[in-house]
């Protein structure tokens, strides 16, 4: 099993210039960018993009999409996602790719919208996302990821945790062979990183390894929220833990 995970890469996830700095000075060999990582992420803003390709020489895919919520969208917001790769696409030619994922009512991706965006993108790559672990069946939604041509599939084995997905993504990666990546992520950390590549000769993992930052505000008022409810954490905000990612760094470089 040694050899099979001695090339494994790690990708972070990141929504801010501050947490693409933790992750690329804690070893990490690709970023995911994402604006608001809270819900899951969403395309982030050309500012965004822009300050962090200039302070880190690592690849970076943009995640592209335009709501938070399910991965069903409608005319209007296929036509944003489109401006949206168009645009970074125009201003970033030297990005690694885009980040993406869209389904049917049916639960099934949707084939046609998917390979618009990747028509859209080429000669940029396309990473499915998470919306993979949404879908009716993973074996079928491979096939289609195959005839599409996407590069990598993000997925946690359709479980909410990866640890928890095993027998689907070794099954996954069995089948996919060397025609596209399968990046497990969700759930992965320094503690159960090792063992957990025993069983999941993955090439990629994908981490958040997030951690809560307290504001800075001395003032703070106890009546007033800003989210859609009130557990919003309207003092507080989530950076990539440098700890964390260094253990799980190491881990990978002695596999």
């Amino acid at each position: 099993m040694k050899d099979s995970i001695s090339c494994t890469k790690l990708e972070v996830c990141v929504d801010s210039v501050d947490g693409a700095l933790i992750a690329a000075s804690a070893g990490a060999d690709r970023l995911e960018l994402c604006g608001e990582l809270s819900c899951g992420g969403l395309t982030p803003s050309i500012g965004l993009i822009y300050n962090i390709r200039d302070k880190i020489n690592l690849p970076i895919n943009i995640m592209l999409r335009p709501r938070a919520g399910d991965f069903c969208y409608s005319d209007e917001e296929f036509a944003v996602m489109k401006a949206d790769l168009l645009a970074i696409k125009h201003a970033f030619p030297t990005l690694n790719g885009f980040v993406t994922g869209i389904l049917t009512p049916e639960g099934e991706l949707d084939y046609d919208r998917l390979h618009s965006l990747i028509a859209l993108a080429h000669p940029l790559s396309i990473t499915l996302h998470r919306a993979f672990d949404m879908t009716k069946d993973p074996i079928q939604s491979l096939e289609v990821c195959l005839k599409l041509g996407v590069e990598r599939i993000l997925t946690a084995g359709f479980q909410h945790h990866a640890v928890d997905g095993i027998s689907v993504l070794q099954e996954l990666i069995k089948r996919a062979q060397d025609q596209l990546i399968i990046m497990p992520g969700s759930g992965l950390k320094a503690s159960n990183l090792q063992s957990f590549l025993e069983a999941v000769p993955a090439q990629e993992v994908h981490m958040s390894a997030r951690k809560r930052i307290a504001s800075i505000m001395q003032h703070q008022n106890p009546n007033i929220h800003m989210g859609a409810n009130a557990a919003s954490d309207d003092f507080g905000f989530y950076l990539p833990d440098i700890e964390e990612i260094t253990a799980a760094k190491a881990i990978l470089n002695q596999n």
